[in-house]
């Protein structure tokens, strides 16, 4: 076993291609064994790698679907409370996913369409006796909420940035 590492270790002094330092990736074999794909011809000649047309390959969701989502789960909230939140949920993280808007967009479009509508519910719901608040009070602000998730996914949909398929 000791001999194994001294031998290992007189082979990096010998300067053997380890993967690592200024000569990596070159020479004979460099895009086989265990360290090809990364960096190797078929990336350098601009093959997207199987599995999804992401940077890293997983499948994205599409653009409409991330725009569309807030105001589905608003629709369906108004009906099934718990459906809503989910695909609430579920929104933001495909919108976090997605690469279809850069950091700043993402931050404002959960804000707008996730949670801003949350904290006005959450502040009606448990911050407002019902016996002092009028009949059209609850029905005014589902209206708001509803314009706000609508106005938000327009406005995602507006700023994205159209990317080719596979790039």
């Amino acid at each position: 076993m000791k001999a194994e590492n001294a031998g290992g270790a007189e082979l990096r002094k010998a300067g053997a291609d380890t993967g690592t330092g200024p000569d990596a990736g070159t020479g004979a074999g460099a895009d086989t064994g265990a360290g090809a794909g990364r960096g190797g011809a078929a990336e350098r000649a601009g093959a997207v790698p199987a599995g999804g047309s992401g940077a890293d390959g997983r499948r994205r969701a599409p653009a409409w679907a991330v725009a569309g989502l807030p105001v589905l789960a608003m629709l369906v909230g108004v009906l099934l409370g718990v459906l809503g939140l989910l695909l609430r949920i579920i929104g933001v993280v495909l919108l976090c996913r997605s690469r279809h808007w850069d950091w700043n967009q993402k931050r404002v479009g959960v804000t707008v369409t996730a949670v801003l509508p949350t904290v006005i519910a959450l502040a009606y719901n448990f911050g407002v006796s019902s016996s002092r608040v009028p009949a059209y009070v609850p029905w005014l602000l589902t209206g708001l909420i509803l314009v706000m998730v609508a106005v938000g996914a327009g406005w995602l949909w507006k700023v994205r940035t159209v990317r080719e398929q596979g790039v």
